[in-house]
């Protein structure tokens, strides 16, 4: 566990020295500054430190307490008036608490490994909200540059259209359908604008960042970089989630918590040294040493104890239940996800087959009604069937980098490579 977190303290620091004042943002400088400005992440790692100051609260158990006191008091009566003091020096061990201390400290430890593996669980997801904002923002810019494309195409097809119109080649009802379509293109590439503004702020939110929007740009190849030619064994992956991990800790956590409830049955053993002195001046000072054994055993409390193990044994048990259902949902979620991945590479392979296919039979298209060889209307179908592949291309290799996140979020990892 502490290589683990070694690795990513060095991959955290090696992302947050990433220039982010570039006019166009990375995914590796998304990352590193999500992971240094994120609010969740910095109460995360603030409860990581809470459990190391737990561990050290158990420790004290295994010290000796030393305690001193000492007072001073003046008393006045109509004859006489006179002081006196006191001050002592009080050493106390602990000898035995019913394993209370041993526990205690194994405990805290099982604490700290739980609230490591929380962070990771944070972590995981806070990067892949991150992610999934970068890839939307990604999706936006590319989508200006096809609604732009598509605009552009629009309104050469009207102008074409209106050529033919005015040379009696064709009727005023096809001229006003591909004006409104050359409107509908435009108010596509409006709202892209709008939505990639939209999108920026999603980004920059998510970044954990607040005050002036500063995310311009980012950029991003389309690719994945998980190998999909081979399958990979689910429940191994399961193993190294966090998020079962951390309920493997609970449970641990739960057990220990059991073996502490049963030590109001045994005695507390304390041994102790016991140094004062009093008197009234501080030459005539009566002084006195002790040492000895002080025992305490609790002989009724109203079942209290009987009833703290039984609770605890049954928080041990619903740990334990809990542990083996999230290991059945993570393996479920890790084979639905694979599959949805596989399921989106294949989608992509399909539409750019289309796109390739229907962009040439525009090309064509464009050529044969310019010399009047099909009519407008079966001219228009072809067109209308480029613009709708065209996003459904983009669509699908957006949809393939999303289901990428998700894949690597099921793991319960961070996705930090770029290809």
């Amino acid at each position: 566990m502490k290589k683990s977190i070694t690795v990513i303290l060095v991959l955290t620091t090696s992302l947050l020295c990433g220039n982010s004042n570039s006019e166009a943002l990375n995914w590796h400088q998304c990352l590193g500054l999500t992971l240094r400005n994120h609010p969740g992440l910095q109460s995360a790692r603030e409860k990581i430190k809470q459990s190391k100051a737990g561990r050290g609260i158990a420790r004290s158990l295994f010290l000796p307490a030393l305690n001193g006191t000492a007072s001073l008091s003046k008393t006045k009566s109509d004859n006489e008036s006179y002081s006196s003091y006191s001050y002592g020096l009080t050493v106390e061990q602990l000898v035995f608490d019913g394993f209370n201390s041993v526990n205690s400290y194994l405990k805290a430890g099982v604490d700290i490994d739980t609230a490591l593996y929380d962070y990771l669980v944070v972590e995981s997801n806070t990067l892949y909200t991150t992610r999934i904002a970068f890839i939307n923002l990604l999706k936006a810019q590319k989508y200006i540059s096809t609604a732009e494309s598509i605009l552009k195409r629009r309104s050469s097809n009207y102008k074409l259209v209106k050529m033919r119109y005015r040379a009696g080649r064709e009727h005023i009802g096809s001229v006003l359908s591909s004006e409104a379509d050359k409107e509908n293109a435009r108010a596509d590439f409006n709202q892209a604008k709008r939505n990639l503004k939209l999108k920026q702020k999603i980004l920059y939110a998510s970044m954990g960042l607040t005050g002036k929007l500063s995310v311009p740009v980012v950029k991003g190849l389309m690719g994945i970089s998980v190998n999909t030619k081979e399958k990979p064994d689910c429940r191994k992956l399961a193993e190294r989630n966090p998020v079962l991990k951390k309920m493997i800790s609970l449970r641990e956590s739960a057990a220990y918590d059991k073996k502490l409830s049963y030590s109001g049955y045994y005695p507390h053993v304390y041994a102790f040294l016991n140094a004062d002195a009093s008197g009234v001046n501080w030459k005539e000072s009566e002084k006195k040493i002790s040492a000895g054994v002080s025992m305490n055993l609790s002989l009724f409390e109203g079942g209290k104890t009987y009833y703290s193990v039984k609770k605890a044994k049954s928080q041990y048990r619903q740990a334990l239940y809990d542990e083996k259902n999230t290991r059945l949902d993570v393996v479920m979620m890790l084979e639905e996800k694979w599959s949805d991945l596989l399921y989106k590479g294949d989608r992509v392979n399909v539409q750019a087959k289309y796109y390739k296919a229907v962009r040439e039979r525009a090309k064509i298209a464009e050529s044969q009604y310019s010399i009047g060889l099909i009519t407008f209307d079966n001219w228009t179908i072809i067109e209308e069937s480029l613009v709708t592949i065209t996003q459904k291309y983009l669509e699908s290799r957006i949809d393939l980098l999303l289901a990428e996140a998700e894949w690597v979020q099921a793991k319960g990892e961070i996705y930090v490579t770029e290809k």
